[in-house]
């Protein structure tokens, strides 16, 4: 069984995993994401979320958007991202990526607030059981893990999960099993989540249109 220390610190690796590659994807122009030493082959933390290319030009949510979103995905409304999250630069717009270029400060501040928010949201029974949408029957409980994997992530990330997506953060449900607890793998599902590049970023799919820039 894992010791709360043990399950914090491999969740916390899991996530920094996907950190690095946004900070990757966004300074050196295309960043590829891997699993944290002790989870190389798991899936778990392995290529979460897309590889980005600076040329994409995506635009980071605002605070307002930020909050407005951790509202809506666990009824949080504490409206923390000012607390950690870098400053929206207004010339005059909030959302300008030419300003939003991944920093330290923002890894820091998104693993804190995600931690924060996942914390908030499974100590209130009501909340969580909302969240997950399910009442799980044992801390490996495949079908309620998978259902909450694929509608947290379809709120979370403003579409439907791929089946590499849910089959990778699916992998999580390792961590309840270890555990004994079916809201460990929860718990690391919903902070990997929150500083997915789905979600800090708002990604506008569409096809180019003849003569228009």
């Amino acid at each position: 069984m894992l010791t709360a220390r043990s399950t914090s610190l491999s969740i916390s690796a899991v996530i920094l995993a996907s950190c690095t590659g946004l900070i990757g994807s966004q300074q050196e122009g295309k960043g590829k994401l891997r699993s944290p030493p002790g989870f190389e082959g798991t899936g778990v933390g392995e290529a979460i979320g897309a590889d980005l290319a600076a040329d994409l030009k995506v635009r980071r949510l605002s605070h307002s958007e930020y909050d407005d979103s951790l509202r809506d995905l666990l009824a949080d409304e504490t409206r923390s991202s000012r607390t950690f999250l870098p400053e929206d630069v207004r010339n005059p717009f909030d959302n300008d990526y030419t300003t939003q270029l991944a920093s330290q400060a923002l890894v820091e501040g998104a693993e804190m607030l995600a931690s924060d928010a996942a914390a908030r949201a499974l100590a209130d029974a009501a909340k969580r059981d909302r969240v997950v949408g399910c009442k799980p029957s044992a801390a490996g409980d495949k079908a309620c893990f998978d259902s909450f994997v694929a509608s947290f992530g379809r709120r979370a990330f403003r579409r439907p999960l791929s089946d590499e997506e849910k089959t990778r953060f699916g992998a999580a449900l390792a961590l309840s099993v270890e555990d004994n607890n079916f809201y460990t793998g929860v718990d690391a599902v919903i902070r990997a989540m929150l500083q997915d590049p789905s979600f800090l970023y708002r990604i506008e799919l569409g096809e180019p249109v003849a003569g228009q820039a």
